[in-house]
This record gives structure tokens, sequence and C-alpha cells, in this order.
């Protein structure tokens, strides 16, 4: 599989991945957190407006159960979250559930 998801105004630190083994998931959150000024400024040199953006988002994309849990990769470069997760027919229904989430680490 190959997921990409555009997570512009997210930064690095603010990105979190893991797989869940008991649903055969990938699970993706991400916190994003921006302050736009205007250009115009009063005669104190102070912006006279200014907004502040926060939310968060998650999402969780369902998998096959033929997932290579130690082989996923995952990057994030210009604002785009690249994840690869190899696949082994061979493996099927062979993942064990027990491990609940595992971390995937960005590169």
């Amino acid at each position: 599989y190959n997921i990409e998801a555009d997570m512009s105004g997210a930064k690095r630190k603010n990105l979190h991945l893991s797989y869940d083994t008991n649903s055969n998931s990938l699970l993706i959150e991400a916190h994003k957190e921006a302050i736009h000024k205007d250009s115009n400024k009063n005669f104190n040199g102070k912006y006279i407006h200014t907004e502040r953006e926060y939310g968060n988002c998650f999402r969780t994309v369902p998998l096959a159960n033929d997932v290579e849990i130690d082989s996923i990769m995952a990057s994030y470069r210009d604002g785009v979250l690249a994840v690869s997760i190899p696949r082994n027919p061979k493996k099927m229904d062979m993942v064990d559930k027990s491990l609940g989430l595992i971390e995937i680490p960005l590169l």
C-alpha cells in the first residue's frame, strides 16, 4: 500500500502515526497551529488583524491482514505525508493481535 495525505500546516513534531493490530488499521493523528497576520499595521507598528487557527485531524485507514508491520515506512516533506506499507499475501491472518498499537517513526 502507498498512502499520501496532504497535511499542510502541520509540523513534523505534531504528526503521530501508528498501526493497530486489533483492527488492521493505520492511524494518522495531526495537530495544526497557525497564526496569520495582515500586512497592514497601525501607526504604532502593531498588526490590525491577526487570526489564529488550531485544529486536530484523525484518520483511520483500514487495511487487509497481509501487512508487513516491521517494514512500514513514513516520511513527511513539503506538507505531504507519505506512508509505504509492504504486503505479503502469505501472512494473511498471521498478525499478532496482542501487539496492540505499534508506533511508526517518521523519516
